[in-house]
């Protein structure tokens, strides 16, 4: 009855309503959940802009949308905004570009491209010029040179936008996020991205200065940029000031960046946004220096009236012996936050509390700070340094006490526990896991096993929670691998429900009996030795393509000891995961 008041209501509803909502879902789910309910239902989702996100999706899904979309090819001109990821679902770009090619999508605006591997970034520079309607690129967390796509970005058709103040065709981009590259290149390409309005780069370095003419091109040409982010790059500083002033209708700016001790200047930062940032509201900033002095000294610079009472853009400082910072509130990254138990300095006028609240990942290094003063509401993301030596259960309740008061512990969904877990007792991790009701990931090393199997409740409480498990070791010789049957059996009796498993020097061969062996396996990823002579990885890739919709990934990462070191992913459909 229930069901048939809620199907009335939404069926109450007007199709603009519901096309808003359906805005807000991914192209699968629509099809999936509403195609078949009624003929106005079909007709609505055949009719609709749709998002298509294929992030960390289990694959039999990606396999059959994919397939409805070869057979249904009205749905591929559906498409404005796409995300593929190789993170997680390893191959899936590859997989993705054999089953269609990117102009195929015709009004494809938003194209998102996660952990894109060297032979996809060939495929996408001759692609991608073809793409005259994107207006939005992201390539996040790459670790291929991106220096050869930027000559091949999408370019406008000259009879849509007049080019005759530009030496070359108009890149018609309006968001940019991209990782791994150049920034000399970046800061040569914004001329030619006249429509900018969002650029994120993450980890890129300038090799070589800018010329004054080169600066001078941007005026005039970045009048479109409002948010600007820069993270985790190495910079010139008197560049990247140059760069900045051309954009004189920036108002969110973002600078994380490992560069020389000049940048720490804040009479330089007010005298730039004074003079050429007029509509500048959102500035953060993280800047360090080793020098602690220096720290401490220039840390006072960003007290005065222009950053406290007129932007209202407050600053912390901590102070330790190989890293010192000075950073905006709140914290700046989603990134972790580091040195908890340095000596921190702030405006005691304002409420800092709030500094830790976009912190997500967290680095535990060492059990003192569980009596700090730091608190993290929204960390999604917890890895301890190390975890106490603890001998009766008062103390472990005190301690998981003491860490609650740190860390909102209901939103922690990974936990990374340290090699001394084989000196903690059983009962320690158990009441950790009853505090994080919502942790499904686990990073760890093979240790953590025998710990689990010691302890009946906590064997229980793993093998229910944990579906991502990710296993470290301590060195890289061969001698410290989990390679044995016995081994293989452990983890299939512990964790008997894992969805996904990533191994650190391992051998291959056991990889076959986890997947016959763990029935809701779909994804894996290890990384071995092979020595030219071993034909024992060629016999495993012909029976793992004897399965079907299996797709593989396989690099190499470098040679040691006269052995390839390789690493080998792959993600398989399961017919026991329902859509």
């Amino acid at each position: 009855m229930s069901d048939k008041r809620t199907r009335t209501k939404l069926e109450d509803l007007s199709n603009e309503v519901l096309m808003d909502c359906f805005e807000y879902l991914n192209a699968p789910d629509v099809f999936y959940a509403f195609e078949q309910l009624n003929p106005r239902f079909y007709r609505l989702v055949r009719a609709i802009p749709l998002r298509l996100n294929f992030e960390d999706i289990d694959k039999i899904i990606f396999d059959r949308f994919c397939e409805k979309m070869l057979d249904y090819t009205e749905i591929q001109q559906q498409i404005y905004s796409i995300k593929l990821s190789n993170e997680q679902t390893h191959g899936q770009i590859q997989a993705f570009f054999i089953y269609f090619s990117l102009v195929e999508f015709t009004r494809l605006r938003s194209l998102t491209l996660i952990d894109i591997k060297e032979n996809n970034m060939e495929q996408l520079s001759s692609t991608i010029p073809l793409l005259t309607k994107l207006t939005c690129l992201r390539l996040i967390n790459s670790q291929s040179p991106s220096f050869n796509l930027l000559s091949a970005l999408p370019r406008c058709r000259e009879n849509i936008f007049p080019i005759s103040s530009f030496s070359q065709n108009i890149v018609p981009l309006t968001k940019f996020s991209i990782y791994f590259c150049s920034l000399t290149d970046i800061f040569r390409l914004l001329p030619q991205m006249p429509f900018l309005q969002y650029l994120n780069v993450l980890w890129g370095s300038q090799f070589e200065p800018l010329s004054s003419a080169e600066i001078n091109r941007l005026h005039g040409r970045v009048n479109c940029l409002e948010r600007l982010a820069v993270s985790g790059c190495t910079i010139d500083t008197n560049d990247l000031m140059s760069v900045i002033s051309c954009m004189t209708n920036l108002r969110s700016l973002t600078i994380l960046v490992s560069g020389e001790s000049d940048i720490i200047d804040a009479s330089r930062w007010q005298q730039l946004i004074t003079h050429s940032l007029p509509h500048l509201t959102v500035f953060r900033f993280n800047f360090s220096s080793s020098n602690q002095d220096e720290i401490a000294r220039k840390y006072n610079d960003f007290q005065t009236d222009f950053w406290i009472v007129e932007h209202q853009w407050y600053t912390e400082c901590l102070i330790y012996e190989s890293q010192s910072s000075i950073f905006t509130t709140p914290w700046p990254s989603y990134r972790k936050l580091i040195g908890l138990t340095r000596n921190r300095r702030f405006n005691k006028s304002i409420n800092q509390s709030t500094t830790s609240n976009r912190v997500k990942c967290l680095n535990i290094f060492n059990t003192e700070l569980i009596s700090h003063s730091w608190y993290f509401p929204n960390v999604t993301s917890l890895a301890f340094g190390s975890l106490p030596v603890i001998k009766n259960q008062i103390d472990e309740q005190n301690f998981v006490s003491s860490l609650k008061q740190v860390v909102n512990l209901l939103n922690v969904k990974h936990l990374e526990i340290p090699a001394c877990v084989e000196t903690a007792r059983p009962t320690l991790l158990l009441k950790i896991l009853r505090e994080t009701p919502h942790v499904s990931s686990l990073t760890t090393f093979f240790c953590i096993v025998n710990l689990v199997k010691r302890n009946k409740e906590l064997h229980q409480l793993a093998s229910e929670m944990i579906t991502k498990l990710n296993f470290c070791i301590r060195s890289s010789s061969s001698d410290a691998c989990v390679n044995k049957r016995r081994d293989m059996s452990l983890i299939r009796q512990v964790f008997p429900n894992l969805e996904q498993i990533t191994y650190s020097m391992i051998r291959f061969e056991p990889c076959l009996f986890l997947l016959k062996n763990l029935p809701r396996l779909s994804r894996m990823s290890i990384t071995f030795y092979q020595r030219d002579e071993d034909g024992c990885f060629d016999e495993l890739k012909n029976e793992l393509s004897k399965l079907k919709n299996i797709f593989f990934h396989e690099e190499l990462l470098g040679v040691r000891h006269d052995c390839k070191v390789i690493l080998f992913s792959f993600w398989v459909s399961r017919g026991d995961v329902n859509p």
